[in-house]
């Protein structure tokens, strides 16, 4: 190659690194400025304890056609002051706690407050957050609620938490609705550390990369990539990390037992199941898996699918997983059932 042909092939490089970036920083500003037009407000923040995200201090944002308030110690719902006043009952969980679609009425641990209310005052705590799985609800324990000194923990269990050891992307930020469910962030491998870094920082690789993920499994393969994979679950088809995931979940089960038992704290469980294990029972075995586990830790147990077909599945559910606030209301009534001999055994 002569002098002049490479001086004409580097300054072809040259200009296409920099209309390539031009496009970069370009595309970028758009999708900055079209996703902060659709979503001007964030429910979550990203944090580097263990947990990868949790809900914004003080948000008030609008979600489902509901308005969702966060108090300033960075839970939904009302503050619970440092002087115990009453019995504590605390909620750790996804979406199905923290009431997805839902205001904060309808929500379950304001329900069970209203319902107890009859018999003795109780100090409930909604710590549930949109996404998270039981090794964050483990930390959220840890790290944020045992200092309140609560008298009861109630988890809220929901069937596509067994999707944690796969590293399958599902719900992480407000903007797009997006982000990694995976269950450990020690897990991550060097292309998924480099995808959280992309995710956590550009704009237009979310809108490209989830843009791209919903078409391809909603429009060329023709069905909802997180039920999809919840029900293949489910359906045993991935039994190579089962027994995986089994021991990951045991093992946060069992931190989270021991921990209460420390500290004096009753544990409780309850099973959230999805819209197909209404109808069909053979998809039930996570149940009867979690409640033996619970046998075997002598964690109490209630299962919310036990529940919910004495009803309409309709009346009780709003989707394919997420309680109506009339589900809430019969399951607040069966909780109270189980917790209120709890509580008063334990005396005041």
């Amino acid at each position: 190659m002569t002098a002049k042909r490479r001086k004409i092939f580097f300054r072809i490089l040259l200009l296409s690194f920099v209309a390539f970036s031009l496009i970069l920083f370009f595309g970028e500003t758009i999708a900055r400025l079209y996703m902060n037009k659709k979503h001007p407000d964030k429910l979550f923040r990203y944090t580097d304890d263990g947990l990868v995200y949790d809900l914004l201090p003080s948000a008030a944002v609008e979600t489902e056609n509901q308005i969702v308030k966060i108090n300033h110690e960075g839970f939904r719902g009302a503050i619970i002051a440092q002087e115990k006043k009453a019995k504590r009952i605390f909620f750790i969980g996804d979406s199905m706690i923290f009431g997805f679609g839902l205001n904060e009425k309808q929500t379950l641990p304001v329900q069970l407050q209203n319902i107890a209310r009859k018999d003795m005052e109780l100090e409930v705590l909604n710590a549930g957050v949109i996404g998270y799985n039981t090794r964050q609800e483990r930390i959220v324990l840890e790290k944020k609620l045992l200092d309140y000194n609560p008298d009861v923990v109630i988890l809220g269990f929901c069937q596509n938490d067994i999707e944690a050891g796969l590293c399958s992307p599902t719900f992480f930020n407000a903007l797009l609705d997006i982000g990694d469910r995976n269950y450990c962030v020690e897990d991550f491998n060097f292309g998924e550390r480099c995808q959280r870094i992309l995710l956590r920082n550009s704009a237009l690789f979310q809108f490209l990369v989830f843009r791209w993920r919903n078409f391809y499994y909603e429009r060329i393969k023709g069905y909802d990539f997180y039920d999809r994979r919840t029900t293949e679950l489910l359906s045993g088809n991935l039994d190579k990390t089962m027994d995986e995931i089994k021991e990951k979940i045991e093992h946060d089960v069992a931190f989270i037992n021991r921990a209460c038992k420390e500290k004096g704290i009753d544990f409780l469980i309850i099973n959230y199941g999805i819209d197909e294990q209404f109808f069909n029972e053979e998809l039930r075995w996570p149940q009867k898996w979690l409640q033996e586990l619970c046998k075997k830790h002598k964690i109490y147990f209630l299962d919310s699918v036990t529940v919910f077909e004495k009803h309409v599945y309709e009346h009780v559910m709003i989707d394919q997983g997420h309680p109506s606030a009339f589900g809430n209301y019969v399951l607040a009534e069966a909780l109270w059932s189980l917790l209120e001999r709890i509580v008063k055994s334990d005396g005041q």
